[in-house]
């Protein structure tokens, strides 16, 4: 009889069982937890754990994931996780909200640019360049982005250098005939621009030539590819320098311009600032007078007035300017605050002394007067000012003082109507840098934009959306931060534009604080939105995270070591460029640039070859350099393990003297303590 055979063979019927049992089908059944069928609300709170390359391949799975992919509000979660470790569905806190500084109009888009940039911050491994433009200090410093140049400026020798910080070089000027020239050639030097106007970036590079003694103020601005150097000079007068293409060897159209006699200062010039965008400036002198100019041309619009009964203590110590509302504030030595209003620059009015008038003036009496209202011992003054349509909010603070002082003055109604406070409790000591961030009237628009998108409105995904579209901040908040004596950072709530929200004499105590430096004072404070710097009076810079505030990497000083007895350089000023993703400081009168990135990549062919990832090869540092900052920090380490091991064999050599002198009369440690308490050994007890 014939039988028929079995349906399934023997290998078929054994797959079946495999795959009862194989790891396949239990992805299978965890796949469930992905489909549509799964809460919106769990499947948000399970991708908020992702960085931005795990969200798009997981919105490549399927079609359910990539539509929550897609959802704006899938990273805003995520971006909460991951910059605040806050849930998706709690909202923002005031005190975490107040660091935040949006810069796209999509949480998509914020979160990636966040994420890489502080990625790339961290773990990059490219190297400084540092150079050294003066022999003095430079500062103040103005880096230029569309040409990749450096403004520095040196207030001892009265010149602002030019130079690259990409290749550590200055930058050349030629001089033709004269005593520096053999022949028709010309000599090839640095040239500086000077404050008397005689070379103008022509000289040979000479400091002790080009050397101006009587310069008290200078800042240097660069529009474009044109450089602007405002001067202020111990006799009252101002001056202007135009260096039109500042990083070429040409020095055709250059121009050095001084006031006029009548249009100077009647005393010694202590402080200027400059606006690139209405090409103006305001200059305030000791002798109380506080001027506004044009920069192209050079032109008087406006004088506050000379007041014939002018102590030393009426001089004028800072000055601020905001050039759109044509606000102008001067902080004097014996503490009182000038805010005139009404100065505002514009192209049709005319360009000529007494051209503008001030619409109001206010006279703003010191919380605390200082000790010493001397111009040449003040202490020197930091003054800030940020304008909304209603107020003008002033941050001022004289230094050795622990706190800030603030007056919010209204724009409407009579003169005198502020209100003022005291941003103390925070602070371990003197504060040595500050530095505001003011949220604009447009920043607290916010952007707007869909909290969905590729998705029907029917599905929960979408639905879940909607409820998060609410919790989504629209408000920016200003704030200050500000470093002491002792390294500490502390940072406080400037409230949203608009809030005053303020008594008088009320005191606001600190949002946040944290420990910057370990070595010293915080001398430089510089922040950005993703990225924040924080430099020590012993030269060494460190980078932060601008929401987390934890630490992303540490600079050396720059600058070699200083002579027994001297103090090591502080860092003057930081520069953060989020545009071309660059970090400049000086310190001393060294400059130190770096930008994050791989130093060398490879070219793809031959063996061992490599160029670099920013282009074609430049010129790098010098090698004879790098060998010496190399030997410099062997010689350093060598130094600090010798300086570990004495201290170490002086301890032990104390403990074993101390124990010999218990041994002889019968003690140890324990006796020892126990005899003047007790009167007598333990042992004998």
């Amino acid at each position: 009889m014939h039988i028929a055979p079995s349906s399934n063979s023997p290998k078929k019927s054994l797959k079946q069982k495999q795959s009862k049992f194989s790891p396949q089908s239990k992805s299978q059944d965890g796949s469930r937890l992905l489909t549509p069928d799964f809460p919106p609300e769990a499947l948000n709170w399970t991708t908020s754990f992702l960085i931005p390359e795990d969200l798009f391949s997981l919105g490549s799975v399927s079609k359910h994931l990539y539509a929550h992919v897609a959802l704006d509000a899938t990273w805003r979660s995520a971006f909460l996780r991951c910059a605040f470790g806050l849930d998706p569905e709690t909202d923002f806190v005031r005190d975490k909200q107040i660091l935040l500084r949006r810069t796209c109009g999509t949480w998509r888009e914020e979160y990636i640019v966040r994420f890489q940039t502080i990625h790339r911050w961290q773990i990059s491994k490219a190297q400084t360049v540092s150079h050294s433009p003066h022999h003095s200090i430079g500062y103040p410093i103005c880096w230029s982005s569309e040409v990749s140049g450096l403004l520095s400026a040196s207030t001892a020798y009265g010149v602002v250098s030019r130079s690259s910080p990409t290749t550590g070089a200055t930058i050349k000027g030629r001089c033709p005939g004269g005593i520096s020239s053999i022949g028709s050639l010309s000599i090839v030097s640095q040239g500086f621009l000077d404050a008397q106007g005689l070379m103008n970036g022509a000289g040979i590079g000479n400091p002790n030539v080009e050397f101006s003694p009587d310069v008290s103020a200078v800042t240097p601005v660069a529009v474009g590819g044109t450089a602007y150097v405002a001067w202020g000079y111990r006799n009252g007068n101002v001056a202007m320098t135009y260096a039109p293409n500042f990083m070429e060897l040409t020095d055709k159209h250059r121009a050095y311009k001084c006031c006029e006699a009548g249009d100077a200062h009647g005393a010694q010039v202590g402080h200027i600032v400059f606006c690139d965008k209405t090409l103006s400036f305001v200059s305030g002198a000791w002798d109380g007078t506080v001027k506004l100019w044009s920069a192209d041309p050079l032109n008087l619009l406006w004088d506050s007035g000379k007041n014939e009964n002018a102590v030393p203590g009426d001089a004028c110590m800072q000055v601020a300017y905001d050039s759109s509302s044509g606000i102008v504030v001067t902080a004097l030595a014996n503490g009182t605050i000038k805010v005139w209003t009404g100065l505002v620059v514009n192209s049709d009015r005319p360009s000529g002394a007494g051209s503008l008038h001030p619409d109001r003036v206010d006279i703003i009496q010191p919380l605390y007067p200082p000790t010493n209202t001397l111009p040449w011992e003040a202490d020197p003054v930091t003054l800030s000012v940020s304008v909304s349509p209603q107020h003008i909010s002033i941050l001022v603070h004289a230094n050795k003082e622990t706190h800030i002082g603030r007056v919010i003055v209204s724009r409407t109604g009579t003169t005198g109507n502020m209100a003022r406070s005291l941003l103390a409790d925070g602070p371990l000591g003197s504060l040595t840098a500050i530095t505001p961030s003011y949220a604009t009237s447009v920043d607290a628009k916010g952007p707007t934009f869909p909290m969905f998108s590729q998705t029907p409105i029917s599905s929960p995904l979408a639905a879940f959306a909607v409820t998060l579209q609410d919790t989504v901040p629209v408000v920016q908040t200003s704030f200050v931060a500000a470093g002491d004596i002792l390294g500490r950072v502390c940072i406080w709530d400037l409230g949203q534009p608009g809030e005053t929200g303020l008594q008088e004499n009320f005191e606001v105590k600190s949002s946040k604080r944290f420990q910057a430096h370990d070595d010293g004072a915080v001398s430089a404070i510089t922040l950005s939105p993703y990225v924040w710097a924080t430099g020590s009076a012993r030269g060494t810079i460190r980078l932060w995270d601008s929401i987390s505030l934890t630490l992303l990497r540490t600079f050396e000083t720059p600058c070699p070591r200083p002579h027994a007895g001297n103090p090591w350089p502080k860092v003057e000023q930081i520069v953060v460029d989020r545009t071309k993703d660059i970090f400049l400081a000086s310190v001393g009168s060294w400059i130190l640039y770096w930008k994050p990135g791989r130093s060398v990549g490879t070219s793809g062919k031959g063996k061992g070859k490599a160029k670099s990832v920013f282009g074609p090869s430049k010129p790098s540092a010098e090698r004879w350099h790098r060998e010496m900052e190399i030997k410099n920090a062997l010689q350093h380490t060598q130094d600090l393990l010798n300086a570990e091991k004495r201290g170490i064999m002086h301890a032990h050599r104390r403990q074993v003297e101390q124990n010999d002198a218990l041994a002889a009369l019968g003690l140890d440690e324990v006796g020892a303590v126990d005899w003047p308490i007790r009167g007598l050994p333990k042992s004998a007890s």
